[in-house]
């Protein structure tokens, strides 16, 4: 898990478009879906929507996460309940962006990636 509290203090508007966190995780993987909490104290901050970026090994070109038609991920309403976003179909990257969208209080995110670090190919049912 990968925890991200940004410096700026306020509602996520438009001033913070472009803000993102990454992870690399120095090789591609495969990756299922994306798990978000809040803020672990007391503070009520979280973010609420996010869309996301992968970079695949040797690749320069970053490509947004698409699924059900939108680039948009629905994340947080509280900082006690886990969200799992899964993808409809298995990602490859080694390197993902999450830019948040909106929150409440400050930028603050826990995340986790659901994935296969062993697979060789992309199966599909």
């Amino acid at each position: 898990m990968v925890g991200w509290h940004s410096d700026y203090y306020g509602v996520c508007d438009e001033s913070l478009y472009g803000f993102w966190i990454e992870v690399d995780f120095l090789e591609n993987k495969l990756l299922s879906g994306i798990v978000t909490w809040g803020r672990a104290t007391m503070f009520d901050q979280f973010v609420t929507s996010f869309h996301l970026e992968l970079l695949v090994d040797k690749s320069t070109e970053w490509t947004n996460v698409t699924e059900n038609g939108t680039t948009m991920f629905t994340a947080n309403t509280n900082v006690q309940d886990a969200i799992l976003n899964t993808f409809s179909e298995s990602l490859l990257a080694r390197k993902v962006r999450l830019y948040p969208f909106k929150c409440s209080g400050r930028v603050t995110l826990r995340w986790e990636f659901i994935g296969c670090s062993k697979c060789e190919s992309i199966v599909h049912k």
